[in-house]
This record gives C-alpha cells, structure tokens and sequence, in this order.
C-alpha cells in the first residue's frame, strides 16, 4: 500500500473491481490529487486515515460502499467528490471527521447516508448530493 507516503503526485487506480485494503492510504500528507475510478469499489476503514493536505479526492463507481471512518482524522483536503450510481454508507458510523476539509460533492442515482455520517466539521464550508433518490 501506500501508508506514510510523502508528495504523492496524481494517483489513479482504474479497474473493473477495487478492493482496496485498510489504511491504504493512511498518513500520506501533501500529495495533490487521487482519483479512484471503478464499477465496483470497496473502501475499508481508515482507508484514508490521518492524510493531510490533499488538494482533492474523487472516487467514482457504479456501486461504493463505505465502512466507518473511511476519512477518519484528514484535514485540510479541499474537495471530495464521490460519484456513483448507488453510494452507500456504514449504518450509524462515522464516516468523516473534517477538520478542515472543505467541500464534499455526492453524485448518484441512489445516495444512502447513515446517522453521524460527519463529526468535527466545523470548517466545512459544502456539501452538495445530487441524486435520484436518498435514503
């Protein structure tokens, strides 16, 4: 994986199926921008655990699922946009803590997010889902 990777340029991870695993990209900081682009697209806890100063992350797919604490501890990455056709969140888990983050972008068919979905946002300047239907 990834972990602790300083100054990562673009990353971007383009498959059918992605099953990435815990904390891939755990504690890079200063990197400039990720893009994740599959059908299927798993993402595990922590996945992006304590990375700091990313300029963007978008992750795109026909189905996304997210555990707990998939931006759990990030600050400062100023835009993540998901793109899906069915997007789903863990029940009642937290899914980001923003300490700086400031725009967050859902674009879907059906977009379900689950109670406390965000915590410590208080720098969060939007959230914008475009969708079909949310649950």
């Amino acid at each position: 994986s990834f972990s602790a990777c300083a100054n990562l340029r673009p990353v971007i991870i383009k498959a059918n199926e992605i099953n990435l695993a815990t904390n891939t990209f755990s504690s890079c900081s200063n990197s400039e921008n990720l893009t994740i682009d599959g059908i299927n697209t798993q993402i595990k806890t922590n996945e992006f655990y304590s990375i700091n100063n990313f300029k963007s992350i978008t992750i795109k797919g026909n189905y996304i699922l997210f555990p707990s604490k998939t931006f759990y501890s990030c600050k400062n990455i100023q835009n993540i946009t998901i793109i899906g056709d069915n997007i789903i969140t863990a029940v009642n888990k937290i899914l980001f803590t923003c300490k700086g983050n400031q725009n967050v972008t859902f674009i879907g068919q059906n977009v379900t997010l689950s109670n406390n979905y965000f915590e410590s946002c208080a720098n969060l300047q939007s959230i914008l889902i475009y969708c079909e239907k949310m649950y």
